[in-house]
């Protein structure tokens, strides 16, 4: 058996077909991006220590993202921008560095995973988004940004805004929340 050693590296998946599937076997990875046309699947859970980015390529195709009910752990960003996110029923954390970022077309289905975030951003100016968010939780510990062009749906979840809100801890959003609570 091998021993990987993630560094300060990007490793990119770009399948431009099918499915390619990432096992950890527990092994961290720093920033992991997916640029193929295929779908990029779990197979366990998977840890990086800065990001977890989705895009489409040189060649403008988007592939899919596919947690595959296994867990996430993100120190930086995850990022869907012109492709497709998955959460699935696993958990998908990202609250000690930075959190969720929606733009330029990309998609991120919450399924009926639970959602940590320390700041959500749906969108930008000119930039589209869509948050289909759990039917679970999704936790926010500090901003909640829905921008004009993208879209929020509920899923008849629970959205929860949590803690000191340990930055600005403002919510811009004119989205309809199916369950909204705030435990400041």
């Amino acid at each position: 058996a091998g021993t990987f050693t993630p560094g300060t590296g990007v490793v990119t998946f770009d399948k431009s077909s099918g499915t390619q599937t990432i096992t950890s076997n527990g092994s961290s990875f720093y920033m992991v991006t997916h640029i193929g046309a295929g779908v990029l699947q779990l197979s366990d859970n998977l840890i990086t220590t800065s990001s977890l980015n989705n895009h489409q390529n040189a060649a403008g195709e988007a592939g899919n993202f596919d947690a595959n009910g296994k867990d996430i752990t993100v120190t930086g960003w995850i990022r869907a921008y012109d492709s497709t996110f998955l959460a699935s029923t696993g958990t998908i954390t990202a609250t000690a560095g930075s959190g969720l970022a929606i733009y330029e077309s990309g998609i991120f289905d919450g399924g009926s995973a639970t959602l940590n975030f320390r700041n959500v951003q749906i969108g930008g100016t000119g930039n589209l988004g869509t948050l289909i968010a759990s039917s679970g939780t999704m936790t926010v510990t500090n901003d909640f940004t829905y921008n004009a062009g993208g879209t929020f749906t509920h899923s008849n979840g629970t959205v929860k805004f949590t803690g000191t809100f340990d930055g600005a801890g403002t919510i811009t959003s004119t989205a309809a929340f199916y369950n909204l609570t705030i435990d400041a």
